[in-house]
């Protein structure tokens, strides 16, 4: 699953000189469409410094809180393929931008107040957040050290940042920092840690800071100015993003398993339309969690017993899905028959048909009964790379961005001989293991959701009925049109079948 959140606030603050004898310290820049970085070295002139600087630093927040709430029941915050990434988008590019610089982000020990301040020329308007306040209640709430800059450890009183904390026992480096060689890159960093510590109550959820890095503030150069898109910006694609990132698919080989290649099979239960657990026996036991049930596989003489689970997404048990990862050995020497094995079997014919049952764990209920047909491995001398043709049997032409559809994909080998047949068949889907897809503004080409390999981000999943996927909509703005594209991967080869289908986002 691929989501996108933006800021619920952004702002810079600064300590610009403006005149002689001042600097704007009470500036407040929270309307502006940027977030501004710059370090000026000598620059200006002021009464009293020999060798002024001036700097900016960039404030943001994510309201955490109610992304943690829109996620719960869909991932373990502290699953192995959850990740959170910060991205913020230049916007400067290589006009006058400097170069060869760090940003450091810290999480921020306090809140701040947005403003509307949008004065950024003359930085006359007066409001929080500011080089000096951070907020305000009855009064002003300031930084403890002007420039928010205060840092230590999680519970230490009195200070803005926080430097480090002892999470799960261990002592944790908050800091981020990424290194800009040409000047022109987007910021894009990994706050797993930062995120999932924040969603489930270990750190405070007030934002982050940006700055350059400590000794790059204070040296005799000159950085002006590193500029990113803020979330007043008009462009919907280029405001700040939480990037949110988890492995959702999930891989039914009921439909192509083969022997001696580990897979998985699946039990969907469905109480009156809807997936629920089995309940068992008399007392409606409830058939859930770990190691909750058996599967057993049988043909002939040969039967062997594998422990199944409630299926896990991203550390969630699934309601009504069970699993079991099975392997069938087609060398063994159990025979089927009193004189056949398996493997004389699949040499006479290639496959043979299984009996599946799940059982409860004393075997004395059933609670499904059917047939699972293994094949032989196809070997073959090199890649193929085949021609497929995908169809979107079900995408609709608009959806809202709260809608959360499934969007069933039907596959067609192109390469495949087809028999002639007299009378009229339905042709299955193929299945494929490596598939992937993305999502494209059919406009400009902007890509709102990337193909993302990694942990199976954006991987189609499979079940009895076919492959599809349920990509998250909420990130894409409403009035514009947009185009789905699948990729594939199949023996180290990559191709690319653009425009499988359009839709428009509408307006609630």
């Amino acid at each position: 699953m691929y989501l996108i959140y933006t800021a619920s606030k952004d702002t810079y603050i600064t300590n610009k000189i403006v005149s002689t004898t001042s600097r704007a310290t009470d500036a407040n820049l929270g309307g502006a469409s940027t977030i501004d970085l710059f370090k000026l070295y000598d620059e200006n002139t002021i009464s009293g410094e020999s060798t002024p600087i001036e700097l900016s630093r960039g404030l943001i927040k994510f309201n955490l809180l109610d992304i943690s709430s829109s996620l719960s029941g869909l991932v373990d915050f502290s699953h192995s393929s959850f990740n959170a990434y910060l991205k913020l988008h230049d916007i400067q590019g290589l006009q006058v931008a400097p170069s060869n610089f760090n940003i450091t982000l810290f999480p921020l020990a306090q809140a701040f107040d947005e403003g509307k301040g949008k004065d950024v020329a003359g930085l006359n308007y007066l409001d929080r957040a500011n080089w000096v306040t951070a907020s305000y209640t009855s009064d002003n709430v300031v930084w403890n050290t002007a420039g928010a800059f205060a840092s230590g450890t999680l519970g230490d009183s009195s200070i803005d940042l926080l430097e480090d904390a002892s999470i799960g026992g261990s002592d944790i480096y908050l800091v981020k920092s990424q290194k800009f060689n040409i000047g022109s890159e987007d910021l894009l960093m990994d706050v797993t840690n930062l995120v999932s510590a924040s969603m489930t109550g270990i750190l405070p959820n007030h934002g982050f800071l940006i700055s350059y890095s400590g000794s790059q503030e204070h040296d005799s150069q000159s950085r002006f100015v590193k500029r990113f898109a803020s979330r007043h910006t008009k462009n919907p694609y280029i405001r700040p993003k939480l990037i949110i990132q988890f492995n959702d698919s999930m891989t039914d080989n009921n439909s192509n398993f083969e022997f001696n290649v580990t897979g998985s099979l699946f039990l969907n239960n469905f109480s009156r339309g809807a997936l629920s657990n089995i309940l068992s026996g008399s007392a409606n036991t409830e058939i859930a969690g770990e190691n909750s049930l058996l599967l057993k596989l049988h043909t002939g003489s040969y039967e062997k017993y594998f422990t199944g689970s409630q299926h896990k997404t991203a550390g969630i048990f699934d309601t009504g899905i069970y699993s079991t990862s099975v392997i069938v050995d087609r060398f063994l020497s159990a025979s089927v028959t009193s004189d056949s094995t398996i493997n004389d079997f699949v040499v006479a014919s290639g496959s043979i048909t299984f009996g599946q049952e799940w059982l409860s764990l004393d075997e004395n209920i059933s609670f499904y009964t059917g047939s699972l047909i293994i094949g032989k491995s196809n070997s073959h001398n090199g890649a193929i790379a085949k021609k497929y043709r995908f169809s979107l049997s079900n995408l609709r032409s608009e959806y809202q961005t709260t809608d959360k559809p499934r969007i069933d994909v039907f596959i067609t080998d192109l390469d495949k001989d087809q028999k002639s047949v007299r009378i009229p068949v339905r042709r299955s889907s193929e299945l494929l293991e490596n598939v992937y897809y993305r999502i494209r503004d059919s406009y400009n080409g902007q890509i709102l959701t990337p193909f993302v390999e990694a942990n199976n981000v954006t991987k189609m999943s499979s079940d009895s009925n076919g492959m599809f996927f349920t990509p998250s909509l909420s990130h894409l703005p409403p009035g514009r049109s947009y185009t789905i594209d699948i990729m594939t991967v199949i023996n180290g080869i990559k191709r690319v079948y653009n425009d499988n289908g359009a839709f428009r986002m509408i307006k609630q």
